[in-house]
């Protein structure tokens, strides 16, 4: 079992982490790369500005309880042994998914509408904790008590996000969600907490 440090503690290691971050970031500082120093390029300067803050956006949202952690780390492992093989396959579906968890542009999209990041699908490709955070953030949109009118299953969520938001009805992803049920119950927990974010379990 991994021990979680006190909440204050957690969030105040992120902000200074994201202070940091985001301090080297506008200062337009250098990199060093093997005795060298060069400038990071406007364009990357801004991607990453983007993304820093579409992630502590959300990250705000679950501390805040607006967001729910509403897959388990054992079921995000399945997910994401399903999906990429736990990050051996980060392009799928001719270049349309990508990441660990295989995201679409359509699924990250709905996310951004919902909470108001500024996110692509190819933020997620070698991202991930995003990936996940995403993940989670789109099962609260559709993978709801309120949507579904009853309260969502792990079928259900697996199947929403092969599927989109109606794809706990769907036949054709009835077969991803028997491969992910395989997955979840062969999963140990040595496994699970090496293949989910650190930040994540700690939500």
């Amino acid at each position: 079992m991994v021990t979680t440090k006190p909440y204050a503690d957690m969030k105040k290691r992120n902000e200074i982490a994201t202070l940091v971050a985001t301090v080297v970031l506008l200062l337009g500082a250098t990199e060093s790369f093997a005795g060298k120093s060069y400038e990071i390029p406007a364009q990357e300067r801004q991607t990453s500005e983007r993304v820093i803050q579409s992630r502590n956006r959300l990250v705000q949202l679950f501390h805040n309880g607006t967001l729910k952690k509403c897959l388990t780390d054992r079921q995000i492992a399945a997910l994401i042994l399903q999906e990429s093989r736990n990050g051996e396959v980060l392009v799928g579906d001719g270049g349309k998914a990508l990441g660990p968890l295989q995201v679409w542009s359509v699924y990250i999209a709905d996310v951004n509408r919902a909470f108001g990041t500024d996110l692509t699908n190819s933020d997620c490709l070698r991202d991930r904790e995003l990936s996940v955070l995403v993940t989670l953030a789109y099962m609260n949109i559709y993978a709801n008590s309120k949507q579904l009118k009853r309260k969502p299953s792990f079928e259900d969520m697996a199947r929403i996000h092969n599927g989109g938001p109606n794809g706990h009805r769907m036949k054709a992803t009835l077969g991803y969600w028997k491969s992910v049920s395989k997955y979840y119950q062969s999963l140990e927990d040595w496994q699970v907490q090496r293949m989910v974010p650190l930040l994540i379990q700690r939500f």
